[in-house]
């Protein structure tokens, strides 16, 4: 058999292995088969081994097998599934809380992951605006609302909001709505809501909700918002100096990936500070021996005690502000340390100046 004949029994070997391993079953029908094939719907995700090597024959993925086993050990599971007449909502939010904090999967995967499980065994439903409809009696059973729902109102609310920034128009922006989305915990609807809240503010020159805004930025930016982040970023930004080091780790975070020209020029501006603050070190420790000097060799009506007294006080102010500027720098490193210098310089120009008299 020469190499050309070798090459084509291997793609074809290739070939039928690949389609003999495609799964027949995406995740949901696969969910459906478990709870179909058992008595009560937490008989089939009770024993995680057998779990998995159901999941593996009917050739769902590995991540998704590891996702279902993780939703599977979440406390309150055994819960939704041993309500008769279907979950509480309250039950399928406590689940999904328990969720988020236990397998550190981002919310929207657990969501997700939660209405495959709820709905494939009929503990809960898969809410839209014509099923609501047609069975209003189902009002008190638990609902999941589908990825594709958020996703088709964000992208219309996304719209809507850029408009009004490019426009100035923030605060004539309808939001209604925009509280049910951030209600489910979505980061991109709370970096909406708090930047609505925090531009809408400054515009119309009120207080505003800045503490709201901040929580909710906050936690959009931990779930892994680049915009959110960013935005944190401005905000400690543009409260001077003493937030640098907070808002450089904003920009140089997940804040990364949404980095403006404006933006850009903030962090290179705090870089450059945080290079700045040795340089500014050496020259405050220089102005101690140097203003020593000056007072021991300066002309003066004062007596040999009160010139050493007055080098002494001087010493000891301008070491205090020295520590404290250390104190500051290691808090911050980038924040701005020009009132170091400009404090000892202040010191011995009074010393100095009592000297003269």
């Amino acid at each position: 058999m020469n190499l050309a004949d070798c090459a084509r029994q291997d793609e074809q070997a290739y070939l039928d292995g690949a389609w003999a391993g495609t799964s027949t079953f995406d995740l949901s029908g696969a969910l459906y088969t478990l709870a179909a094939e058992s008595e009560t719907p937490m008989e089939a995700y009770s024993d995680p081994e057998r779990l998995q090597e159901r999941l593996r024959e009917m050739n769902v993925s590995d991540d998704d097998i590891w996702r279902i086993c993780l939703m599977a050990g979440v406390p309150g599971l055994d819960q939704l599934f041993q309500a008769d007449g279907g979950a509480g909502q309250r039950d399928l939010d406590r689940y999904v809380q328990n969720a988020v904090q236990k397998t550190g999967l981002s919310r929207m995967t657990v969501l997700e992951l939660t209405g495959l499980i709820a709905v494939s065994a009929g503990v809960a439903f898969n809410y839209s605006s014509t099923y609501r409809t047609a069975r209003p009696a189902v009002q008190e059973q638990a609902f999941i609302i589908p990825l594709s729902v958020y996703e088709r109102e964000l992208s219309d609310f996304r719209q809507r909001f850029e408009q009004a920034v490019a426009s100035g128009c923030l605060p004539s922006l309808d939001c209604t709505g925009l509280d049910a989305l951030v209600a489910t915990g979505l980061p991109k609807a709370k970096f909406y809501k708090a930047y609505y809240l925090l531009h809408t503010a400054r515009q119309e020159g009120w207080a505003g909700d800045t503490d709201t805004a901040i929580a909710l930025l906050r936690e959009a930016a931990e779930a892994g918002d680049a915009d959110a982040a960013a935005e944190l970023g401005d905000f400690c930004y543009q409260r001077g100096s003493a937030h640098w080091s907070e808002a450089l780790a904003y920009y140089t975070g997940f804040g990364a990936h949404a980095l403006n020209e404006p933006r850009r020029r903030a962090a290179a501006r705090i870089l450059r500070q945080k290079r700045a603050n040795p340089w500014i070190f050496l020259l405050s420790a220089a102005l101690l021996p140097a203003a020593l000097a000056a007072m021991a060799f300066l002309p003066g009506g004062a007596t040999g005690f009160s010139r050493s007294l007055l080098s002494v006080v001087g010493a000891g102010f301008s070491l205090l502000i020295l520590i404290w500027g250390i104190w500051r720098n290691r808090r911050n490193p980038c924040g701005s340390l020009r009132l170091v210098p400009a404090c000892i310089l202040g010191i011995w120009a009074v010393c100095i100046a009592i000297l003269l008299l």
